[in-house]
C-alpha cells in the first residue's frame, strides 16, 4: 500500500494557528509545532515504535504508520477494523481506541468499535518497514472480551488506554460507569493473559469514566478520571500501585474532560483536555501537583484532542479530532509534533 500525501512541512506558530485544524497559539513561543498528518479520520490512539520511531495511529476502521522523518505521508498498516458511534452533542465514529508497543514489534490495540460486553484487546505483529495491510483480524493475540455479569452489568467496552508496567497490561475500560474499571492482563511467556476487571476507580475516587492510563516516573499506574462529559472541570489526576492496586494519590485538576496523559523527561505531567461542553477550553495542559492539590497550565489549545505519546527526542505527539466530519467540513483529525517541551 503506498504512503499517501495528507499534509505541510514545518510551520511558524503563527501560520500554524490559521491552518491546523484544531491547534491555535497561546502564549508559548518557546514551542515549535509541525503538521506530521492532516484529514484522518477520527485519530484517538497514538504508540511509538521502539527503535524505528514510527508513529502507529488508531483512527476510524484503520491504524496508520507515520514515519515523523517524512510528515504528510500516511500508510495502512491494519485495515477492517468494527466501527461505533461515540459522543454526546458531536458524534465520532470510532475503531481501535488505546495503543502502546510490548515491545518492537508487537502492537497492543484497545477495542472500540464493538458494543460493551463483546469489546477486545488486539494483538499484532508489526514490522519495522511499511507492508501490505493487515486485516484487523489477522491478530497475534486476542483478550477479552468481558461480558455482562456480577463485575459488570453491561459488560465492558471502549478500551480507551492501553499501557504496560513489570509484566502487567493496564487496560482503561468504559462500560460500567458505577465501577469504572481499569482492567489487567497478565503478560507471561510473551503471551497475554485474561481481560480481568480489577480497579473499580468509580468506587474509590468518586468520579467515573477512567480514560488514559500512563506510567509515571515512579513507575506507578497514573489514571486520568475524564468524568461526565456533561459536568465541567470534574476531572481527576490518580495514581495507583500496580502491584497492590491500591489509590495512591487524587487531585482535581480543573480540566473538563482528561483524555491524554503523559510524562516527559524531566517528569513533568502533561494532560489532555477534551473539553465536550466548551471546546475553546480544550487543549494541551502541564499539571503541577503539590500535595492533595494541583493546577493546570494550558500551553495550547487544540481542538478535541484524544491521546499523545513521547518521543525518544522529548518531542511529543498529540492525535486530535478536530471538527465531527458530519459538520460538512470532512475528516478533519490531525497529528500534531510539539517540540520545546521539558
Amino acid at each position: 500500500m503506498p504512503f499517501l500525501k495528507t499534509t505541510a512541512p514545518l510551520l511558524s506558530l503563527s501560520v500554524l494557528a490559521t491552518l491546523l485544524s484544531g491547534a491555535s497559539l497561546v502564549s508559548a513561543d518557546d514551542l515549535k509545532m509541525t503538521t506530521i498528518a492532516s484529514g484522518l479520520d477520527n485519530p484517538c490512539g497514538i504508540a511509538i515504535q521502539p527503535d524505528t520511531g514510527h508513529l502507529f495511529v488508531t483512527c476510524n476502521k484503520s491504524v496508520l504508520r507515520i514515519d515523523p522523518k517524512a510528515p504528510g505521508k500516511t500508510h495502512e498498516e491494519i485495515v477492517g477494523f468494527p466501527t461505533d458511534v461515540y459522543g454526546k452533542g458531536p458524534k465520532y465514529n470510532i475503531s481501535g481506541l488505546g495503543a502502546s508497543f510490548l515491545d518492537s514489534n508487537t502492537l497492543v490495540v484497545g477495542g472500540g468499535g464493538l458494543p460493551d460486553g463483546k469489546e477486545i484487546v488486539r494483538f499484532y505483529e508489526v514490522g519495522s518497514t511499511p507492508g501490505q495491510p493487515k486485516k484487523a483480524d489477522d491478530m497475534k493475540f486476542k483478550s477479552g472480551p468481558i461480558p455482562p455479569g456480577k463485575d459488570s452489568v453491561r459488560g465492558e467496552g471502549n478500551f480507551y488506554g492501553v499501557v504496560p508496567i513489570g509484566t502487567t497490561l493496564f487496560i482503561s475500560c468504559n462500560g460500567d460507569d458505577t465501577k469504572g474499571w481499569v482492567s489487567t492482563i497478565a503478560l507471561q511467556g510473551g503471551k497475554p493473559g485474561k481481560l480481568t476487571p480489577t480497579i473499580a476507580t468509580k468506587v474509590v475516587t468518586g468520579v467515573d469514566a477512567p480514560t488514559p492510563v500512563a506510567k509515571s516516573p515512579e513507575g506507578e499506574l497514573a489514571v486520568g478520571q475524564l468524568g461526565e462529559i456533561t459536568v465541567p472541570h470534574d476531572s481527576l489526576y490518580t495514581t495507583y500501585d500496580p502491584a497492590s492496586h491500591k489509590l495512591t494519590k487524587k487531585v482535581k485538576i480543573g480540566l473538563h474532560d482528561i483524555t491524554g496523559l503523559a510524562f516527559s523527561k524531566s517528569g513533568k505531567i502533561y494532560a489532555l483536555d477534551f473539553a465536550w461542553l466548551k471546546p475553546e477550553d480544550g487543549g494541551l495542559f502541564t499539571i503541577k501537583v503539590d500535595g492533595d492539590s494541583a493546577k493546570s497550565t494550558q500551553l495550547q489549545k487544540i481542538l478535541h484532542p484524544t491521546a499523545m505519546a513521547f518521543a525518544a527526542d522529548g518531542s511529543l505527539y498529540i492525535t486530535a479530532l478536530g471538527q465531527p466530519a458530519d459538520s460538512g467540513s470532512g475528516m478533519k483529525g490531525s497529528v500534531i509534533k510539539i517540540e520545546g517541551l521539558d
